[in-house]
């Protein structure tokens, strides 16, 4: 599946996900390492979406 350009023309359920503070901080540096530094919850989309893939549960 490709990801759309604007991740808000497609449908999302949301779901709550605490995290310690040095997944935090690791979620953190990832966001900022990326093109266009995404919020949290794009960043854990973009996380999930490709471990998804590289483990055959989703095709891309």
């Amino acid at each position: 599946m490709k990801r759309p350009d604007n991740p808000s023309k497609i449908e999302i359920e949301a779901i709550c996900v605490r995290l310690d503070p040095d997944c935090l901080d690791g979620l953190d540096e990832f966001a900022a390492s990326e093109k266009d530094a995404p919020c949290r919850s794009e960043a854990v989309r973009r996380i999930l979406h490709d471990w998804f893939v590289r483990h055959g549960y989703l095709n891309d």
